[in-house]
């Protein structure tokens, strides 16, 4: 039962990239700034980059389905725009794992990657936001992955812990 709920819950997740007129000058939302700084960080650990990009993120409108999404202006200029209703009620891992996501969008140009093994996302960049049991066992390959895109020992890990 625990599978079909979380399966249910997890489609909930969809992430898109939508395209839109230029952008009004906007701050990150305080809610995020732990969030973004921890990115920021990681970002510089894995791959020695400490430009931080004027990427703001905020709560907005989304479609009801779609937690977050990275918006591309025309100008070029992007921002990170997150569903409130969605955000209070997600745990803490599950705001990571999607502000990292929609980070990964907008400043790494890190599109989809959907691939899988045994049910399990070899990425931070799945279609659908990673389950947080998941999220938590993975935490350090995931957050590598985003940063790396180096996925050769994910089955690996994934076999060792008999998942």
């Amino acid at each position: 039962m625990k599978s079909i709920l979380s399966v249910i819950f997890i489609s909930l997740f969809l992430c898109v990239t939508i395209k839109a007129s230029s952008r009004q000058r906007v701050k990150t939302d305080p809610a995020f700034v732990r969030y973004v700084n921890s990115f920021y960080n990681d970002k510089a650990i894995y791959t020695g980059n400490k430009r931080r990009h004027n990427v703001p993120i905020f709560f907005g409108k989304t479609k009801k389905e779609v937690f977050g999404v990275c918006v591309v202006y025309t100008n070029n200029t992007r921002a990170v725009i997150i569903n409130r209703k969605a955000w209070f009620k997600m745990p803490v891992l599950r705001r990571k794992a999607l502000v990292y996501h929609e980070m990964a969008h907008c400043v790494l140009d890190r599109g989809h990657f959907n691939l899988e093994y045994n049910n399990w996302p070899a990425s931070i960049m799945n279609k659908y936001l990673i389950d947080d049991e998941k999220f938590q066992l993975l935490h350090d390959y995931y957050i590598r992955e985003l940063f790396t895109r180096d996925i050769r020992n994910f089955v690996k890990l994934i076999k060792t812990w008999d998942l």
